[in-house]
């Protein structure tokens, strides 16, 4: 991930590192111990991340983390936060165990989008649209609405029954021409070209 100052952050199964490209070899450790999944920015410049404790908050400035509490307080959440991502207005969007929720920045309202099969596994946003990814491969999708909020799309899949645990989905990519790209394992990568609901199997 790269920040609003250019930095690149890694997050690893052994900790969350910092590189300052200033062109040396050298990494800034600014948590260790602990598996790190997830990173995004906001426009305060705090980074939301998701570890194996939690979701917590990075603030760069003072080089301090909130705890799991604290941000769950701050999402109106009692539940574990799965998946987490910041839309380019700095909407906020997560899914607990199988649901979808949103908040903008402005109103500071939690509100629930829908429910999802399956276990999520990715969200992203991408122009204005919101994509989220179960395992079984069922790929939500939602566009921004400024009066009414998100509005559902047809779900797709591109499997006629869900994926089994040996198929199982783990990421979706959205490209700079709005093609969707869906990873799954082994068994390759769906591509939906900008437009269509058919997809094509990559293997």
């Amino acid at each position: 991930f790269q920040d609003n100052d250019g930095f690149i952050w890694l997050t690893t199964r052994t900790g969350l590192y910092r590189y300052f490209g200033d062109g040396s070899n050298d990494f800034d450790a600014v948590y260790e111990g602990d598996i790190f999944y997830d990173i995004c920015q906001d426009a305060d410049g705090l980074m939301w991340i998701r570890r194996r404790g939690g979701l917590i908050i990075y603030d760069p400035r003072t080089r301090s983390f909130t705890d799991e509490t604290e941000t769950a307080r701050i999402l109106d959440s009692e539940r574990w936060i799965d998946r987490f991502t910041i839309d380019r207005w700095d909407n906020w969007w997560w899914c607990e165990q199988g649901s979808i929720y949103y908040r903008t920045r402005a109103e500071q309202v939690k509100t629930h989008v829908g429910e999802v099969n399956g276990t999520v596994v990715d969200i992203c946003c991408r122009n204005g649209m919101t994509y989220v990814l179960t395992d079984i491969g069922e790929l939500y999708r939602y566009s921004l609405d400024t009066e009414v909020g998100p509005v559902a799309l047809r779900v797709l899949s591109p499997l006629e029954e869900p994926a089994s645990a040996e198929q199982s989905f783990s990421r979706v990519f959205v490209d700079s021409q709005n093609n969707i790209w869906l990873s799954q394992g082994a068994h390759g990568v769906w591509l939906y070209r900008f437009g269509s609901e058919i997809p094509l199997h990559l293997r």
